[in-house]
């Protein structure tokens, strides 16, 4: 593989498993693809959806598919036999508590008060007792339940910006323009971001991260909820 493209695949693969929003249904879980939502709504027919791209769209949908099945499916199922569901668990905790910036400031930005203040307690509680995020001590402990997550594509859908032709992208699944904004938004404020701007950390960090972050959320929830739809679709 050309050299250049693997830290842009890696990047794709971890957009993908770790918190990407979906496209058209808000907070139908935080950490999974988009394309579920693309299934979901195919087979209770709600709402039609704009679709120039409709060709390309359902070509790029089984393309992704196959991926999906082929390569992330086989490499998830091996990281469950050696990594156990508890270690699974504080992984995707950490990863939820270190993308506490990207939802603080959307709710700021669409004037969520109330849960801007619970995201700043849950992210001290859960770093000091809940030990750098690793264990959820501020639902368990101090009944801080964590508020709807939010990203700067439903902050810009607050303010009336549309969302735009409906498109699927390449492993990244269902979007639209919109929802592209808002996905190089959150990029920017997610902490690895930074870390690697000001090198914080060596360089092998911002590739092992992303690896080990979006293998673990398509391990831990990803993988079954999106058999369970395809299955039922």
């Amino acid at each position: 593989m050309n050299r250049p493209l693997i830290p842009l695949c890696l990047m794709m693969v971890w957009i993908l498993t770790a918190g990407t929003p979906g496209s058209y249904a808000q907070n139908f879980t935080e950490d999974m693809p988009a394309v579920q939502v693309q299934l979901t709504f195919e087979s209770v027919e709600m709402v039609p959806v704009r679709d120039p791209f409709r060709r390309y769209n359902e070509w790029m949908f089984r393309v992704n598919d196959k991926i999906y099945r082929r390569i992330f499916h086989p490499v998830s199922r091996g990281y469950d036999r050696v990594v156990p569901k508890k270690a699974q668990e504080s992984i995707h905790n950490f990863g939820k508590w270190i993308r506490t910036p990207i939802r603080l400031v959307n709710n700021l930005l669409q004037r969520k008060f109330k849960n801007a203040f619970i995201e700043v307690e849950r992210f001290l509680v859960n770093g000091t007792f809940g030990i750098v995020g690793l264990f959820d001590s501020g639902k368990r402990h101090f009944n801080l339940p964590a508020p709807p997550a939010e990203n700067l594509m439903q902050t810009l859908g607050s303010w009336g910006i549309g969302s735009g032709p409906y498109i699927v992208l390449p492993i990244l699944g269902p979007s639209d323009p919109r929802n592209i904004v808002g996905m190089i938004g959150d990029i920017a404020l997610h902490p690895v971001t930074w870390a690697k701007v000001n090198d914080w950390e060596p360089e092998e960090g911002y590739i092992i991260y992303p690896i080990i972050d979006g293998v673990n959320n398509y391990s831990y929830s990803v993988r079954e909820t999106y058999d369970d739809i395809m299955k039922d679709a």
